[in-house]
């Protein structure tokens, strides 16, 4: 293994992107996290939570050309640092209150897509898929009990393909975000009211009914939250698409805090103290 795979695989790279931790942090630094597992909150520096180690790494797979492995991975491990500058132009015209425009919609429905494709929840599911598509073909053309299962790729083996969707054109990725743009009312709902909103490890929220997408949350800030309504389902928000809605009633942003509780994978994130994610689960 050469220096570069060994940085690499040692390497600490955040699946939420750290510019966007920020923004629910201190001016330390620091942010609230409560951990679903354990129960329990804790204050962490953003620099240590929301990645894992190797993320980006592509040792485990096999390239005709080594040069491109060590090209790809570069593209990947410098991929936050050179989007964040796109999206803080974008996320600074939410907070001067600028209506949403086409650019930004469609900034903003990338940040979405790529955060949702290098969630834990996302990846552990297609892991469990990819596996489970493994099994059902060697069952079915050499039996339940064939030793052919034990060469099924390991679930780290399929990460290349995630960031492929994310990247290719041709796939999902893509079509997400034209449908975001297209079929979808957005709204940027300001905060007044003293619940500040939460974010969490999987921090984009959909809802959808017989595998539609219907409305989305976003959570930009403890103040900001972008909302998405499909146009069809909601032609009634028409006037308000690309607007800023104030409101001082904590309830919205207590609905969509719960709804970051059921999303999450494992960490739930807010500005300290941490008094109001105790609240939400006392």
């Amino acid at each position: 293994m050469d220096d570069w795979a060994k940085n690499l695989m040692g390497s600490f790279h955040h699946y939420v992107p750290k510019f966007y931790l920020r923004r629910f942090a201190n001016s330390r630094g620091q942010i609230t996290a409560y951990d679903l597992q354990k129960k329990r909150s804790f204050l962490a520096n953003i620099n240590k939570i929301a990645g894992e180690r190797g993320l980006n790494s592509l040792i485990h797979m096999d390239f005709e050309d080594e040069n491109q492995r060590v090209f790809i991975e570069q593209l990947f491990s410098e991929l936050e640092s050179k989007y964040a500058v796109h999206a803080e132009a974008v996320l600074k015209m939410i907070d001067n209150e600028i209506n949403l425009i086409e650019e930004s919609r469609y900034g903003l429905a990338h940040m979405m897509f790529t955060q949702i494709y290098r969630s834990p929840r996302f990846r552990n599911l297609y892991n469990e898929v990819i596996e489970r598509s493994w099994l059902s073909y060697i069952e079915s053309r050499h039996g339940q009990d064939s030793k052919l299962k034990n060469f099924i790729p390991e679930p780290k083996d399929y990460s290349f393909h995630i960031v492929k969707m994310m990247f290719d054109p041709k796939t999902g990725g893509a079509d997400m975000c034209e449908e975001l743009v297209s079929e979808f009312y957005w709204m940027v709902l300001v905060n007044k009211s003293q619940t500040p909103f939460l974010t969490s490890d999987n921090p984009v929220i959909i809802y959808s009914q017989n595998g539609v997408k219907e409305v989305v949350y976003y959570p930009l800030s403890p103040k900001i939250c972008i909302q998405l309504l499909r146009k069809e389902r909601y032609p009634e928000f028409l006037e308000r698409d690309g607007m800023h809605l104030h409101s001082r009633d904590k309830r919205a942003a207590i609905d969509i805090n719960h709804n970051l509780f059921s999303t999450a994978e494992r960490f739930v994130f807010g500005l300290p103290p941490n008094t109001f994610i105790e609240n939400l689960v006392t």
